[in-house]
């Protein structure tokens, strides 16, 4: 019986994690109040904008800066750049969506 109740509760903390999983993956995607609903169960009804400004971006030589500088070095960079690529969003009140190609 014990053996069971510990197969049991070793299955609940296994689906506990990929709730948390699942939930850390909702926002990431979305912006909060549509993942909170989402995980809700709610419908979302998809909305229309006016103005929608995307930006993508490129680090040239990003191959060539990885073959020369340290993995160290490279995530630093990374982390500075995109440090300051959320700082803009955060001053001009956008929601970054996601990333594409090589994401960190």
């Amino acid at each position: 019986m014990d053996k069971l109740k510990s197969s049991i509760e070793e299955a609940n903390m296994a689906v506990d994690k990929e709730r948390e999983k699942n939930v850390s993956l909702l926002h990431l995607i979305f912006p909060p109040d549509i993942a909170k609903r989402l995980w809700l169960g709610e419908t979302i009804e998809a909305k229309t904008h006016d103005n929608v400004t995307m930006l993508f971006s490129d680090i040239v030589g990003f191959t060539s800066i990885c073959s020369t500088a340290t993995p160290m070095m490279v995530i630093n960079m990374l982390e500075n750049l995109y440090n300051k690529f959320d700082e803009f969003c955060g001053q001009l009140d956008v929601y970054k969506v996601g990333r594409t190609h090589r994401p960190y």
